[in-house]
């Protein structure tokens, strides 16, 4: 037992020298406080307050065991630098508008033009100046204005003939925005059919790459830009999708009276098959399943418990907030077996989804609630709590 008292997580979520007002405690092990006979009482009061003590004190601690560091965000316990990113990054509502700028369907590069386009990183000339470049601007799609990024893609003359040549095509009758992140949110909510890869989305993402494709040419080969000459190449890069067959009909759910949907091509839909089986518990004996899942900072548990004739005799479902994944599946076991008291008489079978949560319920003493219930409990239970898919077989914790 090798923890320190004071600087490792071993009884709160929170090491106990940030519970405690305690200036620059020594080091000391958890060792040194736990003895043949338990805990030693007078020794802990001497540094802790009461009510800590009291809570120490239904902990039990196994010396002859071997201890193991667990990484509670992680499903498995084990530490991963994902996880460890997940839980440090800054998180933000997802943007549906980001969402929809990336699609299998057009490649990578034209989706991440398209990005920078809407956070202004397009080296357009008015950029250029504010990065200490000297340069006289001037747009080379009316050869009157300076190049700013509105102008370029949205404003000037050549953007202007190119989206309304499209929303006509598609319907859109709405005036045409002023600013970037306008046209997006017009043409992503001019249909709900709008889904990821949907032909409204790529489209504006084709207008942006050939606009900008089309200057570079002005710019670099002295080609007059011209919208006849973007909307050409849209349209034949539409084709050339087709005939790579990466075009779907679905892409075009809510627009099939459209030429173009004549390139889409019917993809047969992978379904993946899992067996999953049940178990009967045995005889006199009950079953309780209990699992947990974690998305988008919410977190979700649930369970249900039938008899040995695999009828349902209770179900339970509830939604709470941000709790990492192992929180989560230890709050479902929790929940689960308060909801047994009192209904289940004989023996329970226990099943859950999270090898880690079993390995802390063999260890003991470190999901403090969960394990605290179950020895408060054990007299009216015989529990066997384990995992039903862990290599072909269950992994097994047994408390009578």
């Amino acid at each position: 037992m090798l923890l320190d008292i004071w600087y490792d997580r071993w009884l709160l979520d929170s090491p106990l020298i940030e519970v405690v007002p305690t200036n620059d405690p020594p080091h000391m092990l958890l060792v040194e406080f736990y003895g043949d006979g338990g805990w030693k009482v007078s020794q802990l009061k001497s540094w802790l307050p009461d009510p800590l003590v009291q809570q120490i004190q239904k902990v039990d601690l196994y010396p002859n065991q071997d201890h193991h560091m667990v990484w509670a965000v992680s499903p498995s316990g084990l530490f991963t630098t994902k996880s460890a990113w997940d839980l440090i990054r800054q998180k933000r509502i997802p943007s549906l508008l980001d969402d929809l700028l990336w699609s299998n369907v057009v490649p990578l590069k034209m989706s991440f033009l398209a990005w920078k386009v809407v956070r202004n990183l397009i080296p357009v000339e008015t950029n250029l100046k504010k990065r200490g470049i000297p340069m006289a601007s001037r747009c080379l799609c009316c050869l009157s204005h300076e190049e700013t990024l509105g102008h370029l893609f949205v404003m000037g003359p050549v953007a202007t003939e190119v989206w309304g040549i499209f929303q006509r095509r598609f319907g859109i009758l709405e005036p045409q925005p002023f600013l970037v992140s306008g046209v997006f949110s017009l043409w992503f909510g001019s249909s709900p059919a709008i889904m990821r890869g949907h032909i409204r989305t790529i489209i504006p993402i084709l207008i942006f790459w050939f606009i900008w494709k089309s200057r570079n040419r002005a710019r670099f080969d002295g080609i007059c830009l011209e919208a006849c000459g973007v909307v050409s190449s849209i349209a034949s890069f539409v084709e050339q999708l087709g005939l790579a067959n990466k075009l779907s009909k679905r892409l075009f759910r809510g627009d099939y009276e459209d030429p173009w949907a004549q390139l889409g091509v019917c993809l047969a839909r992978h379904i993946e098959v899992t067996v999953v089986s049940w178990k009967r518990p045995p005889q006199f004996y009950v079953k309780l399943n209990t699992d947990g899942s974690v998305t988008q900072n919410r977190a979700y548990r649930g369970g249900l418990l039938r008899d040995s004739d695999g009828r349902l005799l209770f179900a339970f479902h509830k939604e709470f907030g941000d709790i990492d994944v192992l929180g989560t599946e230890s709050l479902a076991l929790l929940h689960g077996l308060r909801l047994c008291t009192g209904l289940v008489t004989g023996s329970l079978l226990v099943e859950v989804e999270s090898k880690s949560l079993v390995r802390l319920l063999q260890a003991g003493g470190v999901e403090v609630a969960v394990v605290q219930y179950i020895k408060e409990h054990k007299q009216s239970f015989c529990f066997i709590v384990g995992v039903p898919f862990a290599c072909g077989k269950r992994s097994k914790l047994c408390g009578r």
